[in-house]
């Protein structure tokens, strides 16, 4: 019984405010209408005029009839739904909408999402954006920072010709950056591919190198640079350690003999400076001067000047060839060179049968 007059009571509650509203809708009519009626009465009664009872009850029922139909008329008109005609129309429609895990189960939830509101954005990136094209013939791009029910911050960004839609699919940027972690951990993998696959073919390429020159018979291509030598033994092809200018810069040239036969001693130095940085023991053998230079006959010269000395010696300040830089140099003359170079290769020779040896 008291959960009976609860409800009462809280219908009552819920009803009060409406029917006093009801109330005085038909109450507004009425007391118009009669004051209406009064004022024509005391008109009346001003005028010395007896009162005309058929008019001022007319008077009073015209009246109520006037401001009801007034009042009607005015809720209906603030009850009907105010359109914008400014207000662009919605290009989202939803057709259907269904919530489950298949045919059996779904449920249809079209009415709902049709009647949702809608917070959202889709707009084409195009020119249609901006007064003028920022960059003609180039590709742009829109980029954008939102945020959607809350302060976190989230940046979109989509190329010209492409269509931005906010707030973004959760899952369809999860399935992004899950896409873009497995790209870069497949480059990762692949760099690492490669760098393990390229060290292996250099491991690969210095076995090879090591048993061609175990395979060599170096001793016999030292043999065959001093043969090329001895057929000069007797010119007159020297060399001289000058400066090359402009930018007096260190070098090596030949000079004494005949055309030919410079060029031909030219030719075994060439043999011998190549022999310097390719024979097995030579490492510790020559200098890392001689090792800098990059014309292999003019590496051959500066290893011959360091177990001959030169002749006309000059002291000077010069540059270095190939870095460059300066240095505190020496010039000269080395004559005679196609004798000592033939020297040179026979212990040149002996030195790599001695290491050969070790092996």
């Amino acid at each position: 019984m008291v959960e009976k007059e609860g409800r009462i009571r809280v219908l009552g509650k819920e009803l009060r405010p409406h029917a006093i509203w009801a109330l005085l809708a038909w109450l507004g009519p009425l007391a118009g209408s009669s004051m209406i009626a009064v004022v024509a009465a005391l008109w009346q009664k001003l005028r010395h005029i007896s009162l005309d009872w058929f008019f001022i009850v007319g008077l009073f029922l015209l009246s109520f009839i006037l401001l009801a139909l007034l009042l009607y008329m005015a809720r209906k008109i603030s009850a009907a739904p105010k359109t914008d005609s400014a207000a662009p129309r919605q290009k989202l429609v939803i057709h259907s909408a269904v919530y489950g895990t298949g045919p059996l189960n779904d449920i249809v939830i079209t009415d709902k999402l049709q009647n949702a509101q809608r917070d959202g954005l889709v707009i084409p990136v195009d020119n249609s954006l901006v007064p003028t094209d920022p960059a003609y013939g180039q590709p742009k791009r829109l980029e954008v920072d939102y945020s959607y029910g809350n302060n976190t911050r989230f940046r979109a960004v989509r190329w010209e010709g492409s269509r931005l839609s906010l707030p973004e699919d959760t899952e369809l940027s999860r399935l992004t950056q899950a896409l873009a972690t497995t790209t870069e951990g497949h480059r990762k993998l692949e760099a690492e591919n490669e760098s393990r696959a390229r060290a292996e073919i250099m491991e690969l390429k210095n076995k090879l190198n090591q048993r061609h020159s175990k395979s060599l018979d170096w001793g016999g291509e030292w043999k065959l640079a001093e043969d090329s030598f001895r057929l000069h033994y007797k010119s007159e092809v020297c060399a001289q350690r000058t400066y090359e200018t402009p930018g007096k810069f260190l070098t090596w040239r030949l000079f004494g003999g005949t055309d030919i036969g410079r060029a031909e001693v030219e030719a075994a130095c060439s043999k011998a400076g190549a022999l310097l940085l390719s024979c097995p023991g030579f490492e510790t053998v020559v200098s890392q001067q001689v090792k800098a230079i990059k014309e292999d006959w003019k590496r051959w010269l500066e290893y011959l000047k360091e177990k001959h000395p030169l002749t006309n010696v000059m002291h000077g300040t010069g540059h270095d060839a190939d870095e460059g830089r300066s240095l505190a140099v020496q010039t000269g003359d080395l004559y005679s060179v196609a004798p000592l170079s033939a020297s040179e290769c026979v212990k040149s020779a002996a030195t790599a049968i001695r290491f050969k040896e070790l092996w």
